[in-house]
């Protein structure tokens, strides 16, 4: 890894080395004024880069003809010639970036639309032909400049060591290989743990040289945990390993121990492992008794402790080997299976019937069992629910009088002689605290997206998504998770999924309900921004989602609406109140009513509004 830090070092000083050129950006000062001289000039500063499709404009705060314009930055798609000419009549917005330090009217919007100039590594010359201010225009804006010389950065200093603490514990290598996962352990292995003086720390092996380096300390308040986190890129001369790395300080019997874990994004899984996980929850496996087990008619018993609040007891069976002119005990389940009285007895009967039984003090519970599949028969016994057959409730679990108030039970075939022939597929303790995945629904319909406008008189903008996904999860507790997939913003850009829980509430007709007004995380475009406001109400009528809901995007509000019976909207402009004077394509050109798409529509108050039909 210091090899890898060292050539970065390197290359960033070949790059302070080289005279600056638009493609890491180079710095103009010069002159704002207009073609017609109607505006004061003033003194500006621009940095001009080379981007995909065109060239970013970083303008620094400046005042202008009276406005006191803060620092923004427009990206504008544009062909740049070798001669660094350029000529476009596209409509692009400015992203304010920074405060205004010039006295003057506040600038709150800006765009700037069809522009035309030459830049190049020693000069500037731009002319745009409208520039919007706080939904006015000023027309004919010119920017002359020169290149300014930039300062080399001073390099960073090297971090150096500030404490560290040593190891020894277990180290596993484990990956995928043809399917299977294969794994190394190494015990009493050493490690180390180093803070570094730029707020960093590693995670150093040095029996094999490597280093996890430039890991951050976090804090996750829910939990009241402290970790360090990062990533981290191996190269081992045939593939590149790109690793997600946390890691963990925490004391056991007075004793300080250091967990590490580091997890490829390959396909092969490679994973490092170090130490124990404090916050693992513990993996409680379902025990399998016997698999494949073909009883020959001369009756068999076995006996298993089992803890009927963690775990049901499960067997599955072929019977379509068993007798049709004989009854055969199929399945016992009790203190001793050889008992009718106080087990639990499924047999077989002559007339290819099923029968279960348990006898105790209130009778003996005889019900007739219906099996659609005697291939795949399965049979359970549990304190919620009883004994059932194939998920149908057949002696329920109050009439299992005193049977589970036992520790242990044996399971067989040993009644009267009536021993079966049953193939047992498999036979186990079923761990009811298994943590299962979630299983989501995806419903996928149109939707209607409506944004909260920059000021009362601009009408807001709307986007008509065709095929929207949410996703619904079940889960058991009357709640679901949603998650409304792939969310953009007024423009477009994406800002993630937004993933939250909603309450859910039944109707006698079975139409479920969900509400939520709550917080959840967004990303995209907004990544870091935290957790925004989300209200959301939905009907789930069997295959069949509709939804309203709300969601606080930083750059303006959405509303939507959701389902199959949603269509595209128009735009509209009130022409009572503001009658339209002209209208124009992003393009610039002009035409005389309203087109498919984004129209810049200029109303007889002097607003600019951009409609979209």
């Amino acid at each position: 890894m210091k090899k890898i830090l060292s050539l970065l070092s390197f290359l960033m000083l070949a790059v302070v080395a080289m005279a600056a050129d638009l493609t890491t950006g180079v710095t103009f000062k010069g002159t704002w004024g207009d073609k017609l001289g109607d505006y004061p000039t003033a003194e500006g500063e621009i940095t001009v880069t080379k981007v995909d499709e065109g060239l970013k404009f970083e303008v620094k705060s400046n005042g202008f003809n009276g406005y006191a314009f803060p620092a923004y930055t427009v990206v504008y798609k544009s062909d740049v010639a070798e001669d660094g000419s350029f000529n476009t009549g596209d409509y692009y917005f400015g992203e304010i970036t920074g405060d205004a330090t010039m006295d003057g009217l506040p600038v709150q919007s800006l765009y700037w639309q069809q522009i035309k100039g030459t830049v190049t590594n020693e000069s500037i010359d731009l002319y745009i032909r409208y520039m919007g201010v706080n939904m006015t225009e000023l027309e004919h804006i010119t920017f002359k400049g020169e290149a300014v010389a930039s300062p080399d950065p001073e390099p960073d200093p090297e971090p150096t060591v500030v404490s560290t603490k040593d190891f020894t514990d277990t180290f596993t290598m484990s990956y995928i290989e043809n399917g299977e996962l294969q794994s190394s352990s190494f015990k009493d292995f050493p490690a180390s743990f180093v803070e570094m003086s730029d707020g960093t720390f590693n995670v150093e092996f040095p029996e094999v040289n490597h280093k996890f380096t430039g890991l951050l300390q976090k804090y996750d308040p829910a939990t009241e945990r402290t970790y360090y986190e990062g990533t981290y890129t191996e190269n081992d001369g045939m593939q590149v390993y790109n690793f997600d790395v946390t890691a963990y300080l925490y004391t056991k019997d007075d004793v300080e121990h250091i967990y590490f874990i580091a997890k490829s994004d390959n396909a092969d899984q490679l994973t490092y492992a170090y130490g124990s996980d404090p916050y693992a929850e513990p993996v409680v496996e379902d025990v399998v008794l016997k698999e494949n087990y073909q009883a020959d008619g001369t009756g068999f018993s076995f006996t298993t402790p089992i803890d009927w609040e963690t775990q049901k007891f499960q067997a599955v069976l072929d019977v379509t080997g068993c007798s049709t002119s004989a009854v055969e005990d199929i399945f016992g389940l009790g203190p001793d299976v050889s008992s009718f009285a106080n087990n639990i007895h499924v047999y077989s009967e002559q007339n290819s019937t099923f029968k279960a039984y348990y006898q105790c003090s209130n009778g003996n519970n005889n019900t007739t069992v219906s099996i659609a599949d005697k291939q795949n028969v399965t049979i359970e016994v549990s304190k919620a629910e009883g004994l059932t057959v194939d998920g149908n409730v057949i002696i329920p679990a109050e009439k299992l009088e005193g049977f589970f108030d036992l520790t242990e039970v044996m399971f067989g075939s040993l009644e009267n002689s009536q021993f079966t022939n049953a193939l047992y597929k498999s036979i186990k303790l079923i761990n009811l605290n298994k943590k299962e995945e979630p299983v989501f629904v995806t419903y996928t319909a149109p939707a209607m997206y409506t944004y909260a406008s920059m000021d009362e008189e601009t009408p807001g903008a709307k986007r008509f998504v065709e095929a929207q996904e949410i996703q619904l999860s079940d889960n058991g507790d009357g709640t679901y998770t949603v998650i409304i997939k792939n969310l953009s913003d007024s423009e477009g850009d994406p800002a993630g999924d937004i993933q939250f829980t909603a309450t859910a509430t039944e109707a006698e007709d079975g139409t479920i309900s969900l509400t939520a007004d709550t917080q959840a995380e967004i990303g995209g475009f907004y990544e870091g921004c935290g957790k925004v406001a989300v209200k959301f109400n939905g009907t789930l009528n069997g295959e069949d989602l509709t939804a309203t809901y709300d969601i606080d995007i930083p750059s303006g509000a959405a509303h939507a609406e959701f389902g199959n019976g949603v269509t595209n909207g128009i735009n509209t402009v009130n022409n009572t109140t503001n009658n339209i004077t002209s209208i124009y394509t992003v393009g610039g050109a002009k035409v005389n009513s309203l087109q498919k798409g984004v129209n810049i529509v200029r109303l007889a108050n002097g607003k600019t509004v951009k409609v979209i039909k």
